[in-house]
């Protein structure tokens, strides 16, 4: 089903927007499950030390046909995929039965270990440009990935200065310079790109993306949204499934 699934717009992201729950699920480590679609797979967390950074996906297994038809049919229905097709693409795939999980572990543990380490690699290059470097334009990058990672949390300047270690008004200096604007207008930037991109391509409501980038109070973000892109929400979706029937 994973075959089908990257070329569908809405059940692709419904994928992405499942993560967070893997993640969560990742918790006490290695795991074996089965996914919305029907596909079973075994999930290792990576991890930094601190907590949990990602996770590896070893999929493409089938032991419960009966449970994974469930999920097809309710899959093909929400939307509009072919049952049958789906069926096939189960059938003729994925593999029957799958690997010892003390194989896995053994096999993708290195491969966990190397993404980690990159991980750390490159967190660390960061924080060594941001206390050694006086250049602004490595500070300007640290900032920039900072936010990126963290524009749908709640974010402070004084927590942007203390990653940086520097001052809160030489951050605002650095950025008011090289991104001819202030922080809040690029977090909101980020925050409205996102909000465009689920309106347009997953079935969230108003307030699910309203939360999923950051803003707590929904008709807050509606305000923003208006403002910033001289519609509501729930307009800027009607007209791109419009335009969308008329091609």
């Amino acid at each position: 089903n994973h075959l089908l699934l990257p070329t569908n717009k809405d059940v692709w992201n419904q994928c992405i927007c499942r993560q967070q729950k893997v993640i969560e699920h990742c918790q006490n480590g290695i795991f074996y499950g089965m996914c919305y679609a029907g596909v079973e797979e075994y999930v290792l967390p990576v991890t930094d030390g601190q907590g949990i950074i990602g996770f590896v996906s070893v999929s493409g297994y089938r032991t419960d046909p009966e449970q994974a038809c469930r999920r097809m049919e309710i899959l093909s229905k929400k939307y509009l995929l072919d049952k049958e097709q789906l069926k096939q693409i189960y059938q003729q795939h994925l593999r029957d039965p799958p690997p010892p999980q003390m194989f896995v572990d053994t096999m993708v543990s290195p491969l966990c270990a190397m993404l980690r380490l990159l991980y750390i690699t490159w967190l660390r290059i960061y924080e060594t440009m941001s206390i050694n470097d006086c250049n602004s334009d490595y500070i300007y990058s640290y900032i920039i990935h900072y936010l990126n990672r963290n524009y749908n949390q709640r974010v402070t300047l004084e927590q942007i200065a203390s990653q940086c270690h520097c001052s809160k008004s030489y951050i605002m200096q650095i950025f008011k310079h090289k991104g001819k604007g202030t922080v809040w207008r690029y977090i909101t930037g980020l925050r409205m790109e996102k909000a465009r991109m689920l309106l347009t391509e997953s079935r969230l409501q108003i307030g699910e993306i309203s939360e999923r980038i950051g803003y707590s109070d929904s008709n807050y973000f509606t305000n923003t949204f208006r403002k910033e892109n001289g519609i509501s929400p729930s307009a800027y979706r009607n007209q791109f499934r419009q335009i969308e029937k008329e091609k």
